[in-house]
């Protein structure tokens, strides 16, 4: 973790090998890292900057995170290798386990999700 006015390092938060993506929820409750290495996202409390749970993903390489609107999910996206397609996984947050899994097609990578 690092200071946003001074850039200065104040912690190191230990999660799996091969920390990619970052994302705050909404409510500011949890952080959580994609580990692209360790196949598996790590919930990590934003108070006390301890890792809650690793959960592992259903494909190897995992991307990015987006939050439902209400905070209660996280989806996941994962890329596809060869012809394995890639996926998104649902992790429900009350629980830090997977709930679900779509198949997508091609390289998904950033996700989003878009309310109006």
């Amino acid at each position: 973790m690092w200071d946003a006015t001074t850039l200065a390092m104040k912690t190191e938060v230990a999660v799996g090998a091969g920390a990619y993506n970052v994302e705050p929820s909404p409510d500011g409750k949890y952080v959580l890292v994609t580990n692209k290495k360790a196949q598996s996202v790590s919930v990590v409390d934003a108070a006390t900057h301890k890792e809650l749970a690793r959960v592992p993903t259903t494909k190897k390489i995992v991307h990015g995170i987006a939050y439902s609107p209400d905070g209660r999910y996280a989806y996941v996206s994962q890329e596809s290798i060869g012809a394995d397609p890639g996926a998104v996984d649902v992790l429900d947050l009350a629980t830090r386990k997977m709930v679900g899994t779509v198949a997508v097609p091609a390289q998904p990578t950033g996700i989003v999700i878009w309310t109006r």
